[in-house]
């Protein structure tokens, strides 16, 4: 069962910013010995670069100094991120899922629900398969660094759903919360597909949305190839006891 969120009345989880879809707040959620995150340090989100102006005086208000772009190279260069007084971060993890719609588009038809899971969870397991070291990199800014960041890619759902999940977990969030966060994106996000020509009206409604068996995809491989999630944020991503008990100092009350 997950636990509950203390009442914050001066704090929302979800910010309503003009450029920016998805754009949400870590802080609340109970942690390890019931110790709640810290409000306004650690943000999730879609892209930044349609950010307004009065959406960058917010997140200059809201004290943002370091922002962590999951995107790959060419969606970073087609929208750039362009903040002042922030240090840009570059994980880059390319978006497999849209050069396969591509690569569809091209042979012509359209891709059903059916198919479009399908390759979400395959895009799931390849983020534990083949992209930990930026997961890593992630968590060496939340060592690192003790001002507010936001970490996001394009829509803010998958390569940072997983990424928030992992956060949460390493933090001693409870699964239930975690999902429950995870799947907040189907309330937030509202974004047109880039290659809806490729999708039935279905397959647009999964891949612009999230379920709890992508997440569980990624569960899943990593279960196949590090038993826990715990070893695996020891072995893949360096979060040794030493280390977890510092990103617990920092960012849980």
């Amino acid at each position: 069962m997950s636990q509950t969120v203390p009442p914050q009345p001066a704090w929302s989880r979800s910010l309503s910013l003009q450029g920016i879809q998805n754009f949400r707040d870590l802080g609340g959620y109970i942690g390890h010995e019931g110790r709640p995150i810290k409000w306004r340090k650690i943000f999730r989100s879609g892209h930044l670069a349609h950010a307004t102006a009065q959406d960058r005086h917010q997140l200059q208000t809201l004290g943002v100094r370091h922002v962590l772009d999951f995107r790959g190279v060419q969606e970073s260069a087609a929208a750039v991120c362009a903040l002042d007084d922030v240090q840009l971060h570059a994980l880059s993890i390319e978006p497999t899922v849209h050069y396969r719609l591509e690569e569809r588009a091209r042979q012509g038809g359209a891709m059903g629900p059916e198919e479009v899971t399908g390759l979400m969870r395959e895009t799931y397991e390849n983020f534990v398969l083949h992209n930990s070291a930026r997961f890593k990199q992630l968590f060496e800014v939340l060592l690192a660094h003790s001002e507010p960041l936001v970490f996001h890619c394009t829509y803010g759902k998958d390569r940072t759903g997983l990424a928030a999940a992992l956060v949460l977990h390493s933090l001693g969030v409870d699964t239930d919360t975690i999902e429950q966060d995870y799947l907040l994106t189907n309330q937030l996000l509202n974004a047109t597909p880039r290659l809806g020509k490729v999708l039935s009206e279905e397959g647009q409604r999964v891949l612009l949305g999230v379920q709890t068996d992508f997440l569980h995809a990624s569960l899943a491989t990593i279960q196949a190839h590090y038993g826990t999630v715990d070893h695996y944020l020891v072995q893949a991503i360096g979060i040794d006891t030493n280390k977890r008990q510092q990103l617990r100092s920092a960012y849980l009350e």
